[in-house]
C-alpha cells in the first residue's frame, strides 16, 4: 500500500524542484549575456566587400570609334584596362549613329539592367546631323541623365571641340544639362586626331582625370 509521505518530505521535494528549474534559467542567462563564451552569442564580423565598379559609355561614333581598327586603342577601352581597379566591368553601349532619343530608347534601358555605376554620355555628332532643335536636345538629354541618376549612376557629360571662341548650341546645351542635374561636364577640347591612337589615349587621359576615385582606382 502506498504510503502517503509526510509534509516534511513534500516540502523537501517541491524545494529540490525550484532548485532545479532555478539552475536552468540561470545557465540559459549566462549563454544568452554579452560576456558568454558561447558560439551562439560570438556572430562573426560584418566585412563590406565594397562596390563593384561597373562603367558604360553611351555615344555614338565618337565613342565607338567603329571606324578604327586598332580597337584595343580605343579611349573607353584604354580607360578600362589602364585606369579601372581590378575586377571592374566595361561595356560600351554606343552605336554608329546614335542619337540623343536614340540613346534614351536602347543604351539607357541596356545601361540600367547591367546595374551601372559611372558613365559617360557623349551624344553630338547625330544629333548635329539631323539638326535636332536644341530644346529638344536639351530635354531629351536632361532626361537620360536623370533616369541614370535615379538609379544611382554617376554619369559624365562629355564634348567636344570647344577650343576657342564659343560652343556650338548643342555642345552649350551639354554645359546647361550638367548645371542643371549635377552631372559632370568634361570638355575635351580639340579632337581633331581622334583617328590616331594618340588622340584616343589623349582622349582616355582627360576622362581618367575627371572621374577618378569613381573608376576604383
Amino acid at each position: 500500500m502506498a504510503r502517503d509521505p509526510g509534509p516534511r518530505q513534500g516540502r523537501a521535494r517541491r524545494s529540490a524542484i525550484v532548485l532545479v528549474v532555478a539552475l536552468a534559467l540561470v545557465s540559459s542567462v549566462a549563454a544568452c549575456s554579452p560576456g558568454s563564451s558561447s558560439t551562439a552569442s560570438e556572430a562573426p564580423p560584418v566585412t563590406d566587400p565594397g562596390t563593384q565598379v561597373t562603367f558604360v559609355a553611351i555615344g555614338g561614333p565618337e565613342t565607338l570609334n567603329a571606324d578604327r581598327d586598332d580597337l584595343p586603342d580605343n579611349w573607353p577601352q584604354v580607360l578600362f584596362s589602364q585606369h579601372m581597379a581590378p575586377g571592374g566591368v566595361y561595356v560600351n553601349l554606343a552605336t554608329s549613329d546614335a542619337t540623343v532619343k536614340s540613346a534614351l530608347d536602347g543604351q539607357l534601358p541596356q545601361a540600367l539592367d547591367l546595374h551601372a555605376t559611372v558613365a559617360t554620355i557623349w551624344l553630338e555628332s547625330g544629333d548635329e546631323r539631323l539638326a535636332t532643335a536644341v530644346r529638344v536636345y536639351r530635354d531629351e538629354l536632361t532626361t537620360l541623365v536623370e533616369d541614370l541618376q535615379a538609379a544611382g549612376v554617376k554619369v559624365y557629360l562629355l564634348r567636344s571641340g570647344v577650343t576657342s571662341g564659343d560652343p556650338t548650341p548643342l555642345q552649350a546645351s551639354v554645359a546647361v544639362v550638367a548645371g542643371q542635374t549635377g552631372a559632370t561636364l568634361v570638355d575635351l577640347g580639340d579632337i581633331s586626331n581622334r583617328s590616331d591612337d594618340s588622340g584616343q589615349r589623349h582622349i582616355a587621359d582627360q576622362v581618367a582625370a575627371a572621374l577618378g576615385a569613381d573608376l576604383g582606382g
